[in-house]
């Protein structure tokens, strides 16, 4: 039976018709509401009296952080020149000296010498008695007769040989090194930070010596060019910032520094270890000390601050998040972007009435070890007056009760709760000092109805024996069943809208947002003291904020 008819069927007021029926309309929303995901009950405006204890809740922050718009400002940090200067030291020079050396030569001469030629004779042949011309004839014979030749003769010389050679000489090297750019990638959490140096050497020794090779490189001419590339991990720092920690190194000569005239590397000559430690040494330091765009300080300071100070929830309620610890992701890198999650670790409660103050706390360390749960976790509680319930309850029950035709008149009602859980009902009779019908019952939750109700009640009556025997079975299940129907106590209207407001609540501010996204909300707690039902709520759900800087 619904409470506004009576079980002999006589109808209530229309006064009272139409708060039940607002009542039920109540009712209606609340169930509605509770579909949607947010569920909560009591009967007045929350009470801060008896504090719980609050559970620790996560408000997620994500970071993102861009490498390559500091690429010009880690150049200007880096030192310029990387280093420079002049020194001396023992060299090995090629030089090419004449020395004197012995050799066989070949020496032409020319050389008069008696040989045997055939020449041509005239001899007579015959008496040559008519014409002695005739008789001449032309032979070849055998002649000796001297003739200047060409002979070559072997002939010891000491000749000036030209011999290369390596010599150590104390040279004076003027050196430099200039970064022209830097470069970055991280993949994960490993770095490659490149830099690009341009250089010079030149060896201070007389060119008269040096007959062959080049004594310098980038005088006068294209500046050889280096590649330096640092690699190792990348870490949060307990302040927030980019600690890297150099792992390897690789050079890499994009343009050659040719020095044909001395025996040693152009690398050695320009202390390139030395640079190296310089410039691992500088973008260590210059990571840590890059502004707000590569560090988490700046981003987590505003946070801190920011969920230090109440939000509204809505009008006469405030959100305060109480942080209380920070902490961070891992990083991951992809290219020249890092993103990571911090976590501010928050112990939020519910207020109502003034504005509270704010509680910001110092900016602890940054702790490097994410908490395991990114939940966010709410406790809200609310209180029912048991004597403003008795004040409303009272004349509507009085009301049920008469139409009941019971055989006592009841003139008042009280509720009280006791340490052992239960709440009593007693209906004090009229006309009667110390007779009464008191009702005990366990105060529960009812999910339906989203109210608090009473079950298993047990009656008892204190009056004399004539009283009692009017009371007969039938009559206590009436007045049970009464009692019942009326002795609930509806959710109140602040608290449910605190609960419809977390289910997910935004709040904006001059370069932030939060967001709180409550997923589920269930009772944790009902306690009966003896003028209060206590009545906790926790709700449950995700908290993530963005901090523009």
């Amino acid at each position: 039976m619904h409470p506004s008819t009576s079980q002999s069927g006589v109808g209530l007021p229309d006064a009272m018709h139409e708060e039940l029926h607002m009542g039920h309309l109540f009712r209606t929303l609340l169930a509605t509401i509770l579909m949607l995901g947010t569920m909560g009950w009591g009967a007045r405006a929350l009470a801060q009296d008896a504090p719980r204890p609050v559970e620790d809740s996560t408000v997620t922050v994500p970071v993102s952080l861009d490498l390559g718009a500091g690429r010009a400002l880690l150049l200007q940090q880096l030192p310029n020149p990387l280093v420079a200067g002049k020194k001396r030291q023992k060299i090995p020079v090629h030089i090419t000296t004449l020395v004197p050396t012995k050799v066989i030569v070949d020496v032409p001469r020319q050389k008069l010498i008696k040989v045997v030629e055939k020449v041509p004779t005239k001899v007579k042949i015959g008496l040559c008695l008519m014409n002695p011309s005739s008789c001449l004839s032309t032979i070849m014979v055998d002649k000796v007769v001297e003739k200047w030749v060409t002979v070559i003769e072997k002939v010891e010389q000491t000749l000036m040989k030209p011999v290369n050679s390596l010599n150590p000489f104390d040279v004076e090297v003027e050196y430099g090194a200039v970064a022209t750019d830097v470069d970055f990638d991280l993949q994960g959490e490993v770095l490659s930070a490149s830099v690009t140096i341009e250089a010079f050497v030149k060896a201070g020794l007389d060119a008269s010596i040096v007959k062959v090779g080049a004594l310098s490189c980038g005088v006068g001419e294209p500046k050889p060019r280096i590649r330096l590339t640092l690699t190792g991990p990348v870490r949060w720092s307990e302040a927030g910032a980019l600690a890297f920690t150099q792992t390897g190194w690789k050079l890499d000569w994009e343009r050659p520094c040719q020095l044909t005239a001395l025996d040693i590397k152009a690398e050695d000559l320009l202390d390139l270890p030395v640079v190296r430690d310089l410039v691992r040494r500088n973008i260590e330091s210059a990571l840590s000390r890059l502004p707000a765009s590569y560090s988490l300080q700046p981003t987590l300071a505003k946070a801190w601050e920011t969920l230090g100070r109440p939000v509204s929830l809505h009008e006469g309620a405030w959100l305060q998040f109480h942080p209380v610890a920070l902490a961070v992701g891992p990083l991951e890198g992809h290219g020249k972007t890092v993103s990571t999650v911090a976590s501010l670790k928050a112990r939020p409660t519910v207020t109502y009435g003034d504005q509270p103050s704010a509680s910001v706390l110092p900016l602890p360390a940054l702790d490097l070890v994410p908490p395991a749960s990114r939940g966010f976790k709410l406790t809200v509680p609310c209180t029912v007056d048991l004597k403003m319930a008795e004040t409303r309850l009272g004349p509507l029950l009085l009301n049920a009760l008469s139409e009941l035709r019971l055989p006592v008149q009841v003139d008042r009602v009280a509720l009280r709760g006791d340490t052992q859980g239960a709440l009593d009902v007693t209906l004090h009779l009229k006309d009667e000092l110390v007779d009464r019908i008191r009702i005990r019952a366990t105060p529960r939750f009812d999910p339906e109805r989203q109210e608090i109700e009473i079950v298993n009640p047990v009656v008892t009556v204190e009056a004399n024996d004539a009283l009692k025997e009017l009371f007969v079975p039938g009559t206590q299940a009436l007045v049970l069943k009464t009692v019942g129907e009326w002795v609930r106590f509806p959710l109140d209207p602040i608290w449910r809208k605190s609960m419809q407001e977390l289910r997910q609540a935004s709040f904006r501010g001059e370069g932030y947002e939060v967001k709180v996204q409550t997923e589920t909300l269930r009772l944790v707690e009902l306690q009966v003291l003896p003028d209060t039902l206590r009545i906790v709520g926790h709700a449950e759900g995700t908290a993530s904020g963005t901090f523009n800087l």
